[in-house]
């Protein structure tokens, strides 16, 4: 019955990590598209930023006007990950 949990657990992980996938190329086409309607107007002011995470080192990369909010909201997410990979690893262990 064990074996039966964890591989139904590892499904579901695998399921929420191919939605966030989806979500992440669905949010890349919305905000380029957004983007691009915006530099037609002529008004553009874009801001942006990356999160790599290798291992337990994570990387935050933010540009434009608005970085210093982009790097506080990578700093979160970045330590949401951390935490739940931490969490994740003590049950399964």
């Amino acid at each position: 019955m064990e074996h039966y949990e964890r591989s139904n657990t590892i499904a579901k992980l695998l399921g929420l990590g191919i939605l966030l996938i989806i979500v992440g190329f669905v949010l890349i086409f919305v905000s380029t598209a957004l983007v691009a309607f915006q530099q037609q107007q002529g008004n553009v002011n874009v801001s942006g930023g990356v999160l790599v995470i290798f291992g337990f080192i994570p990387i935050g990369l933010a540009f434009g006007p608005h970085s210093d909010i982009i790097m506080i909201i990578l700093l979160i997410l970045a330590l949401a990950i951390m935490i739940l990979g931490f969490i994740l690893r003590k049950t399964h262990v």
